[in-house]
């Protein structure tokens, strides 16, 4: 819950302080499956059931690109885990 908390900090000021940018970001696997958690609108049980059967391969990207059409963020691509 600790990481998810400071994850949803972060995305806040990213969203507040970089509205129209790009931005890369390097991080551990749990702080990545937090990311997906919080941008994907994961529930609880997802997060269970994927720690598993979505590991995050080392060196893995992560892409979104915002879609306009529901106005938020989408998973545009995942680079090196078993959703490729």
């Amino acid at each position: 819950a600790d990481v998810a908390q400071r994850v949803y900090l972060f995305l806040g000021m990213l969203f507040r302080d970089r509205p129209d940018g790009r931005i890369l970001v390097v991080s551990h696997g749990g702080t990545m499956r937090m990311f997906r958690y919080l941008i994907e609108r994961w529930t609880y049980d997802d997060v269970v059931e994927r720690w598993s059967t979505e590991p995050i391969a080392n060196c893995g990207v992560i892409a979104y690109r915002f879609d306009a059409g529901v106005g938020r963020l989408v998973l545009d691509e995942a680079v090196g885990s078993s959703r490729t």
